[in-house]
């Protein structure tokens, strides 16, 4: 008796694991909802969130994006790649085929803004690869216009 009711008890456990799933903070969702209209405040609102305040690795990598994206909306040339390393490795050990393409975008528009263009078409060919998978003609669009 004891044992069916462990073994259920672990059957529910791992259901219960399996079909959590985390979602973004929700202050970054507002934040990414603001970026296409608003990037000014966009900007403000990512600026006042602090990544040691995030919880999961997946919260710093998509800040990290937002945070990168949002600057090169806003047309400050950005020379530190260090942010946008935490959202590229980890959109690659997960394999998130859309937010690599987003990621390695930004991290050539990083290098662009370096002049270091070598390296940015480097970044730029991986971005077009990702985005074609992903079918973000949107990206891809951008990609081709620089």
């Amino acid at each position: 008796m004891k044992s069916n009711t462990l073994a259920i008890l672990i059957l529910a456990y791992c259901i219960l694991v399996a079909c959590t799933r985390t979602s973004p903070n929700a202050q970054l969702v507002q934040a990414d909802s603001l970026m296409q209209k608003f990037p000014d405040s966009a900007l403000r609102f990512l600026q006042k969130i602090r990544p040691e305040e995030l919880n999961s690795l997946e919260d710093r990598a998509y800040h990290a994006l937002l945070l990168t994206e949002v600057k090169d909306k806003n047309f400050i040339q950005q020379t530190e790649d260090s942010q946008i390393r935490i959202a590229v490795q980890y959109y690659d050990s997960i394999k998130d085929i859309p937010m690599q393409a987003k990621s390695y975008y930004y991290l050539g528009c990083i290098w662009r803004d370096k002049d270091k263009h070598p390296e940015a078409l480097k970044e730029f060919f991986k971005a077009i690869t990702y985005s074609k998978k992903a079918n973000d003609n949107k990206l891809t669009g951008y990609i081709y216009i620089i």
